[in-house]
C-alpha cells in the first residue's frame, strides 16, 4: 500500500536502507462518517410565581427528533482515535419540552454546604428518605417535629418538612443547627462525624 502525505515513517523515507533495518509506518487517516442520532428537545422554561424557587416541574418532557450527524473520524493504523461532529441535518424536528420553574418570592434556598453530612444524618434519621412521614410526629430527612420546623422558618417552604425538598430541609436544618448546635440530632450527628 503506497504511503500518503498523512502517514508517518520511522526512520524517515529518505534514510538509506541497511540490513536488519526496522521500518515503522503509522497510517493516519481522517474519514467522514454519518450516523442517525436522536435530537434532544430544547426546554422552554415557564416561570411560576406560586411555586417555590427551588422547584421545577416538567409539564411536557418533549419528544426527541432525529438528525444525521457527520463526523470527521481520526484513525491511526485502522483504529479510531477520535471524532468530531462537522455537520448535522435535522431529519425529524424535536418537540420542545416545557419546564415550570418556581419564582415565588421569599422561597430562595441558599447553596447547600456540607451536603454529605446532611445526607448521612438523613440516612441515620430517616433511612435517607427526605420525604418520609411515618406518622410518629417527625417529618422529613432530618426528622423535624412540627414546632422546630415552624420556629426555624420552614413554613416559607412547605407546611411540613416531608413536603419540602432536600435543599429546603437543609436550609431549615442549618438555622436549627445555628440555634441549637448539632445536639438537635445527638446520635445521628455524631455518627455522621458532624462537629
Amino acid at each position: 500500500m503506497p504511503l500518503l502525505q498523512s502517514d508517518h515513517v520511522v526512520p524517515a523515507a529518505t534514510a538509506p536502507i541497511v540490513e536488519g533495518m526496522q521500518i515503522q509506518v503509522t497510517r493516519n487517516r481522517i474519514k467522514k462518517v454519518t450516523e442517525r442520532l436522536p435530537l434532544p428537545p430544547n426546554a422552554r422554561r415557564v416561570e411560576d410565581p406560586e411555586m417555590n424557587m427551588s422547584r421545577e416541574v416538567v409539564e411536557d418532557p418533549g419528544v426527541p427528533g432525529t438528525q444525521d450527524v457527520t463526523f470527521a473520524v481520526a484513525e491511526v493504523n485502522g483504529v479510531e482515535t477520535g471524532r468530531l461532529p462537522v455537520a448535522n441535518v435535522v431529519v425529524t424536528p424535536a418537540h420542545e419540552a416545557v419546564v415550570r420553574v418556581g419564582t415565588k418570592p421569599g422561597t430562595e434556598v441558599p447553596p447547600v454546604i456540607d451536603g454529605s453530612i446532611w445526607d448521612a444524618i438523613a440516612g441515620c434519621e430517616a433511612g435517607g428518605n427526605w420525604a418520609i412521614n411515618t406518622g410518629n410526629g417527625y417529618y422529613g430527612g432530618v426528622q423535624f417535629d412540627q414546632g422546630t420546623w415552624e420556629a426555624n422558618g420552614g413554613l416559607r417552604y412547605a407546611p411540613r418538612a416531608d413536603l419540602a425538598t432536600r435543599e429546603e430541609q437543609i436550609a431549615v436544618a442549618e438555622v436549627t443547627r445555628l440555634r441549637q448546635g448539632w445536639g438537635a440530632w445527638p446520635v445521628c450527628a455524631a455518627r455522621a462525624g458532624a462537629r
